[in-house]
């Protein structure tokens, strides 16, 4: 009887998720302990015993999947999930295509005195995006390379 036990707890331990906490540093520096780890970025690299990871997100400043264009900065970057632009003059953007499954967020800034006009390379169900005010956003899904960019949201942006 006790070997049939042992033969089931075995078997049962064998084919259960199994349960941790891990230890995690932002940039270099002892954070905390977790017990669940949500990767909703990319992974940078794994050498066997550190994993890092690249987190997409919104954050204030220059901070990893967020872009700070610069005013003279015509083509737009597609490798952020945000991109806070600088429009110190009327501009004409491009925005190339993305990756299937990309979500970026384009912000404009400083921009009540001026406009830009964002054409993506591939979209579908538009042909522009008008930012004419600080704030104005818009955001924007890559399909695929057939479909390109849709709109999945705005705030206050024209759409052409």
């Amino acid at each position: 009887m006790k070997k049939l036990f042992l033969i089931c707890l075995l078997l049962l331990l064998a084919f259960s998720n199994a349960f941790a906490a891990v230890a995690y540093k932002d940039t270099g520096t002892d954070t905390g302990v977790a017990t669940t780890i949500d990767i909703t970025g990319g992974v940078q690299s794994f050498d066997g015993s550190t994993l890092s990871i690249s987190v997409l997100g919104f954050a204030t400043g220059n901070a990893s999947g967020v872009s700070m264009a610069a005013s003279g900065t015509k083509a737009l970057p597609v490798g952020y999930s945000a991109v806070i632009k600088t429009i110190g003059s009327a501009a004409a953007l491009t925005l190339a295509d993305g990756t299937p499954g990309q979500v970026l967020t384009i912000i404009a800034d400083n921009a009540s005195a001026y406009t830009a006009v964002l054409t993506p390379a591939t979209k579908t169900g538009f042909s522009t995006i008008t930012f004419n005010a600080t704030a104005d956003s818009v955001t924007l899904l890559y399909l695929n390379d057939t479909a390109g960019w849709v709109v999945i949201g705005t705030n206050s942006v024209t759409i052409g």
